[in-house]
């Protein structure tokens, strides 16, 4: 999927299965649902931010999820935290109505500097999803996982843009 075709994201915490369900929408009403684990959203959380403009960086970087507050209140206009997910029972999941468990997460540039996420799973016959992101995007992207991580208690901790720890998970830009 790529920004344009983006309409919505949506994350949901699922104490039963201790993960976190990300389902992206698209504008023709197509729908992508994954199963991400504590380990792969720890490892967004401490690479995507290395990934986007230093303004982006530094809005992620300001951000507490325990203010309450959110990216959109500091200027990011083209995002609504507050609105209800649109994808309902007609909305259409070429990968079925159960959320992939994804076994591989790599990522990389495109030459508008939007962020590829590339979720995919171990087998070579798996899935392979392609996320394209706008800076704005990832921001909002990351910043619901951080809420998500904070509503689950997963006490996940992010390290700062420079913390050079975060750099051993993006080896070959692949992180894992």
């Amino acid at each position: 999927m790529n920004t344009n075709s983006i309409a919505q994201f949506n994350i949901q915490f699922d104490a039963v299965e201790d993960r976190l369900q990300l389902r992206v929408l698209s504008r023709d009403n197509t729908e992508i649902r994954v199963w991400l684990t504590r380990r792969y959203v720890d490892l967004l959380l401490n690479t995507m931010p290395q990934q986007l403009s230093e303004n982006s960086q530094q809005k992620l970087q300001a951000w507490q999820p325990n203010k309450g507050d959110s990216l959109t209140e500091q200027g990011s206009d083209d995002v609504r935290f507050d609105e209800q997910y649109l994808g309902s029972d007609k909305t259409e999941r070429p990968l079925g109505d159960e959320p992939v468990l994804v076994s591989t997460i790599a990522y990389r540039k495109q030459e508008n500097d939007y962020l590829v996420l590339i979720f995919g799973q171990a087998d070579e016959e798996g899935i392979k999803m392609q996320i394209s992101l706008s800076d704005d995007l990832a921001e909002n992207l990351w910043q619901m996982l951080a809420e998500a991580c904070r509503i689950a208690e997963w006490h996940v901790s992010i390290k700062t843009i420079n913390d050079s720890l975060a750099e051993l998970y993006t080896e070959n830009n692949v992180l894992h």
